[in-house]
């Protein structure tokens, strides 16, 4: 056995010891392989043999695991900006993209899916009761194309935030309305746009009236546009 695949297997050892539900995934997709993976209850010894033939390892989130959960984050605006609206935690990665997976205890958080107006999945909550699974890929696998999983500063549950359900969802939330803004925000009048002005107006007024307060809103539309390098005096 390579040191390499000595540090996997071990790595494998504290998960489990922090009863975290471990599962096995397909090295190319990265999917569940077993059947009825989220109830069935895999040896450890069998999960090692298929990390060392370089197969997939996934956490299973929720009540499963102690209520480890995952906020996923798709887009490549959620991740950018994702710093701005979640708490510090522990936080995964791969090849040398910025973090995407932010993991908390939160019991009793659920899963739920924040869309585009594509339909496309900005972010992810990943946590559920047993009967009901949703994992998340994690080191030592490797991602076909961009590389290895790891998790930022190294595998450390200390860091792991325990979080209020309703507070992660709210935070989320509104990471995922920044994330859509700094999308569909136009172009700049200098950059062969305009109009973007109008439509925030538009927009925060809808918020407004659905019963956002008035911080989280400059919140969300700073946020969007800071990230698409709007001059100062467009922020203020």
């Amino acid at each position: 056995m390579s040191s390499a695949t000595g540090r996997n297997i071990k790595l494998l050892g504290y998960y489990v010891n922090e009863g975290i539900k471990l599962v096995r995934l397909d090295g190319r997709t990265r999917k569940p392989i077993d059947h009825e993976w989220q109830l069935a209850k895999i040896p450890l010894e069998d999960v090692e043999k298929h990390v060392s033939r370089r197969g997939g390892l996934g956490w299973q989130c929720g009540e499963a695991s102690g209520w480890i959960s995952a906020v996923d984050n798709d887009w490549r605006e959620a991740i950018q900006l994702a710093p701005r609206f979640l708490p510090d935690t522990l936080r995964g990665a791969k090849g040398r993209e910025d973090p995407s997976h932010y993991i908390y205890r939160s019991p009793g958080l659920g899963f739920h899916s924040f869309r585009g107006l594509d339909g496309t999945e900005i972010i992810s909550l990943k946590a559920s009761n047993n009967g009901r699974g949703h994992q998340i890929a994690v080191a030592p696998t490797i991602h076909p194309e961009k590389g290895p999983y790891y998790f930022v500063g190294g595998y450390n549950p200390a860091a792991v935030a325990e979080l209020d359900q309703d507070e992660l969802r709210r935070r989320a939330g509104m990471l995922a309305v920044a994330s859509l803004l700094a999308r569909i925000l136009p172009p700049s009048r200098g950059e062969g746009g305009g109009g973007r002005h109008d439509l925030m107006l538009a927009l925060v007024g809808y918020m407004l009236r659905s019963g956002e307060s008035a911080d989280a809103v400059t919140e969300m539309l700073v946020a969007a546009w800071e990230l698409r390098k709007a001059p100062r005096e467009g922020v203020e």
